[in-house]
């Protein structure tokens, strides 16, 4: 007999949600994977992206599908809020600005049509700039437009949340091991699940979600075709009291026009582990690189975005961006930060069986976190043979 009906093998969003999702119909559960390094920068083993304080939410997004894993998302951060007495979302609104014409990739099939949009959103076009009356605390360019998104589009910390998921795991009886997956092998009678400590746990079927590192170990009899990318975040500190005035300033996506950084994202200040208020902002720049192997991504964590050559334009350009987005509000300090994204050539989640006793669920596509509870239901189903909402394209979701 196996240790656990179900193993989850990644304790990150994905699969975090998918173990709890299991664990509320099984007694038989483990999710393995490590815990957040105390110094990235001396830290030799798997990193995961949801170490941070503040993603991006809202229901406007590609399609349905991603809206649909959005909604589950907002229910169970609700249900975990009361469950574990956590904080995990603010409710804040989320506003897009661009220039006209450009279409936001995260609105990509409903932008040209209203009437098709997941949610009610309200909508300023280029000659009306009456919307900066409202948000006047930020500052953009003439003739752009404006979309805003409200409650319960806003701001989630992926920390708290993944923590929640794990605390409810734990509280149904499941298994919650702090230990690094290098192998995982089929057998007749299951999966062994080999850890790096030299220790294994078998369990009837396993669900692989190990973001950017699922291609680097002997987890899967074939790799998934993903990709995974850079990403560069800067936190910029703001003195206490602004911090606190500015908290309830919603969350803003901004198609830029600059040749060192693109389609901006920024949270409000935020509390971050140290105590200090920081505003996050991220960005596709022109020195994102693809990592390809376990240093690689080692090297990427350990040293930063500093280490690049050509990075110290990048570095002006997301400083002047930050400061010019927020009127009148001065900043202490700009420390950046490295992230890594997981994508796929459809930009959707793989979520998908591998073989009979093995599924995946992985590749956020730079907008996980915020649908990740929708995710790992569908993977925790697919993984236990429930039925999926019948408008739901597998093939979409498919390793191919």
């Amino acid at each position: 007999m196996n240790d656990v009906q179900f193993a989850v093998v990644g304790k990150g969003l994905f699969g975090s949600a998918a173990a709890r999702h299991l664990a509320t119909f099984s007694e038989s559960v483990a999710v393995i994977g490590p815990d957040e390094p105390a110094d990235r920068r001396a830290h030799d083993g798997v990193y995961a992206s949801h170490y941070d304080q503040g993603r991006l939410t809202r229901r406007a997004d590609r399609n349905r599908l991603w809206s649909e894993m959005t909604e589950r998302t907002f229910t169970a951060m609700t249900e975990l809020e009361e469950l574990t007495d956590r904080t995990i979302h603010r409710p804040v609104g989320s506003l897009t600005v661009h220039a006209a014409g450009v279409i936001p990739r995260h609105a990509r099939e409903w932008f040209v049509d209203e009437s098709r949009a997941p949610v009610d959103v309200t909508h300023w076009d280029a000659d009306d700039e009456t919307w900066r009356d409202r948000f006047s605390i930020f500052s953009f360019p003439g003739g752009s437009v404006a979309y805003y998104e409200g409650a319960p589009a806003g701001v989630l910390d992926p920390r708290q949340l993944v923590a929640a998921n794990l605390e409810a795991v734990a509280g149904a009886g499941g298994q919650v091991v702090t230990e690094i997956v290098e192998t995982i092998v089929e057998t007749p009678d299951g999966v062994e699940i080999r850890r790096r400590d030299g220790l294994s746990i078998t369990s009837d079927q396993v669900l692989v979600a190990t973001g950017s590192f699922t291609n680097f170990f002997d987890l899967l009899a074939r790799p998934v075709p993903t990709s995974v990318e850079s990403e560069t975040i800067v936190l910029a500190t703001v003195p206490d009291e602004i911090g606190e005035q500015l908290a309830s300033a919603p969350v803003v996506s901004f198609m830029i026009d600059d040749p060192h950084i693109a389609d901006i994202y920024m949270t409000p200040p935020l509390v971050y582990p140290d105590g200090r208020w920081k505003v996050k902002m991220g960005a596709n720049t022109s020195v994102d690189h693809f990592p390809m192997s376990v240093s690689d991504s080692h090297r990427w964590f350990r040293e930063g975005p500093e280490s690049i050559d050509e990075f110290a334009d990048v570095a002006a350009a997301m400083i002047s961006a930050v400061k010019s987005m927020w009127r009148g509000v001065e900043f202490i300090e700009f420390e950046f930060e490295p992230c890594i994204i997981t994508m796929t050539a459809n930009d959707h989640p793989i979520i998908d069986r591998i073989s009979e006793r093995t599924c995946v669920a992985v590749a956020g596509n730079g907008s996980g976190a915020k649908s990740s509870v929708g995710w790992g239901q569908l993977g925790a189903d697919l993984l236990a043979r429930r039925a999926w909402p019948d408008w739901i394209d597998r093939s979409v979701l498919s390793a191919g």
